[in-house]
């Protein structure tokens, strides 16, 4: 009798730690359904924040862009101004030689100036196109997550709708039942 009793025991124990084991598991499974419903959540918000500061980016970019074109076309200008001066400084006589060379080097260093901002331009222009095509990922994203809102929430009004319908054909169904034994009842009078 002890020895059975031990064994039941044993078993019992066994029982006991499947038991636990499958508590944990369900309560881990719950756990993570919850955390991703917080993470939908959170990554909507995060991309909400992403795209603001992806629109603030583009908007300095494009002012960035427009200045950078300004000083572009002025340098340009400035450039034409001292190659015409340049050529004007040709016919003069050597005395004036040192002038003209100024110039050249001005001319020169404004022509630098004009590559360095083409540059910048450039790469102002790759930045808008990265900031376009984040923003764009943004908004699929986004309008992906609210598609998956809207479903959910059509589902939800659907099974209201069905409990709402169930609901109206019980009480129907009850109404009937009371008719019947109402009627049952008054048949079973009529006969005594």
């Amino acid at each position: 009798a002890l020895k059975r009793s031990h064994e039941h025991e044993r078993k019992l124990v066994g029982k006991v730690k499947e038991l636990n084991n499958e508590i944990v598991t369900n309560a881990t499974k719950v756990h993570a359904a919850l955390k991703l419903s917080q993470d939908d959540h959170t990554t909507i918000a995060s991309l909400r924040k992403e795209i603001d500061k992806a629109w603030k980016m583009v908007e300095a970019a494009q002012s960035k862009e427009s200045r950078a074109k300004e000083t572009v076309t002025q340098l340009r200008e400035e450039i034409q101004n001292l190659s015409k001066l340049v050529e004007k400084g040709a016919k003069l006589s050597g005395g004036q030689e040192t002038m003209v060379k100024e110039l050249m080097i001005a001319r020169d260093e404004l022509q630098r100036q004009a590559e360095e901002q083409e540059e910048e331009s450039r790469q102002i222009q790759n930045q808008l196109s990265d900031m376009h095509r984040k923003k764009e990922q943004g908004d699929i994203e986004i309008a992906t997550q609210k598609a998956k809102v809207c479903t959910v929430q059509a589902e939800l009004e659907a099974r209201k709708a069905e409990v709402q319908r169930e609901f109206r054909r019980r009480e129907r169904l009850d109404r009937e039942l009371r008719d019947m034994r109402e009627k049952f009842e008054k048949v079973i009078s009529d006969q005594e």
